[in-house]
């Protein structure tokens, strides 16, 4: 979900608000996976756009924005084993007890 919220956050801030690049020449960036665009990948990942976790209303509010438009997208998929995806924002660790739980029930 933080990687969600810095992108929206760089999305907003370097198209919209302050007119750096256009959304098509963002667009085409993410495509070339740096190349080229190397000087934008330093702006994004620097302290001059917001990121998630650094106490910035204006961050947090896409990352509210995101989670539920996340979880409704991902409640609509089919899964392999039970059919239904229960989306959840966990933290990483999480996925220890999950799989020793999962492992268990099997």
């Amino acid at each position: 979900m933080a990687n969600v919220t810095d992108g929206l956050a760089a999305i907003k801030q370097l198209v919209f608000d302050a007119n750096y690049i256009s959304g098509e020449e963002f667009l085409q960036a993410l495509g070339k996976k740096r190349e080229g665009y190397e000087t934008l990948y330093a702006l994004v990942i620097s302290s001059r756009v917001g990121h998630c976790g650094n106490d910035d209303d204006e961050v947090d509010e896409l990352g509210r924005y995101g989670a539920p438009v996340y979880c409704e997208l991902l409640e609509k998929r089919p899964t392999a084993q039970s059919g239904i995806f229960q989306a959840g924002l966990y933290p990483v660790s999480s996925n220890i007890p999950d799989g020793i739980n999962l492992h268990q029930i099997r």
